[in-house]
């Protein structure tokens, strides 16, 4: 019985840890949010903030993998004798309630994100695309313009 007490405080722990890791998500993807807003977009530490994440989400994974084999250990059990542990049971599923709004409002942000940062690649693209346009003209006519302006002066004085 005490095992049991313990794996469910195991349990709870591991959903209290995992809401700490989503609201750091969150604030994350809010630094993320204003980054994309500044006109001073710097991309360094952009991809920074993209590592943090990485790392988060990872244990956001171990933590999902550890309640799983917890979990298994005494799924049966729980659902034998639900009234010894309703305090617990309870409290597992007001967190897995957390963490599902938490969930959600860290998706609609990252999807927001997403595209804006796919709207920031494109004007980059095309500002990109436009320099190089620019300088291809102006290449080109700097290189032709001397030529003719030499050959078909008008202005040039013949009296001596």
């Amino acid at each position: 019985m005490t095992d049991n007490k313990t794996y469910l405080q195991t349990l709870i722990h591991s959903l209290e840890k995992k809401a700490v890791v989503l609201e750091q998500l969150i604030n994350i993807t809010k630094v993320q949010e204003s980054m994309m807003k500044d006109d001073n977009f710097d991309s360094d530490k952009f991809n920074r903030t993209l590592e943090k994440k990485g790392r988060l989400i990872s244990q956001i994974t171990q933590l999902d993998i550890g309640f799983e084999s917890v979990y298994n250990r005494i799924k049966d059990l729980l659902q034998g004798d639900k009234d010894s542990y309703k305090a617990e049971i309870r409290k597992l599923q007001e967190l897995i309630g957390i963490l599902t709004d938490k969930s959600v409002k860290l998706q609609a942000m990252e999807q927001q994100n997403k595209s804006k940062v796919e709207f920031y690649i494109s004007n980059r693209k095309k500002k990109i695309k436009d320099q190089k346009m620019s300088l291809r003209v102006a290449k080109i006519y700097s290189g032709n313009m001397p030529d003719r302006y030499q050959e078909k002066s008008c202005f040039l004085d013949r009296k001596k």
